[in-house]
């Protein structure tokens, strides 16, 4: 027997809470690769981690992380028809 998984539509907020989430998860990984072995603590713009609070916040997603991450999942791991630029 066939198992889809659907993948609610996100909100636009939503959407903008994911695509920040990712851009502050792709920041903090190009961090890493340029410094993986140094002593010094990471340098993260704290725009990056602005954005990604206040989409959060903006998505009424701030606090809640299961759904966020649920909605992520869906958004970046196979939504498909779900993603959108804006």
């Amino acid at each position: 027997m066939d198992q889809t998984h659907t993948v609610p539509a996100l909100t636009p907020r939503e959407r903008a809470a994911a695509q920040a989430y990712l851009r502050l998860l792709g920041t903090v990984r190009a961090a890493f690769r340029t410094a993986p072995e140094s002593a010094a603590p990471l340098a993260v713009p704290p725009a990056a981690l602005k954005e990604a609070e206040e989409a959060l916040t903006a998505a009424g997603l701030k606090g809640n992380e299961p759904r966020f991450f649920t909605l992520l999942l869906g958004y970046a791991g196979g939504g498909g028809a779900s993603r959108g630029t804006g």
